[in-house]
């Protein structure tokens, strides 16, 4: 869970994962807060970088939590889906946007 009254201006843009009552779970990462909810974007055209212009999604504090592991690559979630354990991008380059363009997200 992650607290309201804990959250700092460092906190805009952190990653964090959405865990439901009833088992689902979404990545997605923090806009903005008031009193009461924890405002995060979930879904848009996959370009992370510009989560600040889409409209972030109203969520309970209690069913959020943040994303601890970030791949050092694309510095996104880490997300293994495949026999071999390691980060998606790795396994299939081409669900990673960075490898698809070229550079890092610091663009290097």
């Amino acid at each position: 869970m992650i607290e309201i009254k804990s959250l700092k201006q460092t906190d805009i843009g952190k990653w964090v994962e959405y865990r439901g009552t009833g088992g689902e779970h979404e990545l997605g990462r923090i806009k903005s807060w008031n009193d009461t909810y924890i405002f995060v974007v979930y879904h848009y055209d996959n370009n992370w970088m510009r989560f600040r212009q889409y409209t972030g999604a109203s969520t309970r504090p209690e069913d959020l939590f943040y994303a601890d592991k970030l791949c050092n690559h694309c510095k996104t979630p880490i997300a293994i889906r495949n026999a071999k354990g390691i980060c998606d991008h790795l396994y299939y380059p081409e669900n990673c946007e960075v490898c698809k363009n070229g550079k890092s997200k610091e663009g290097s």
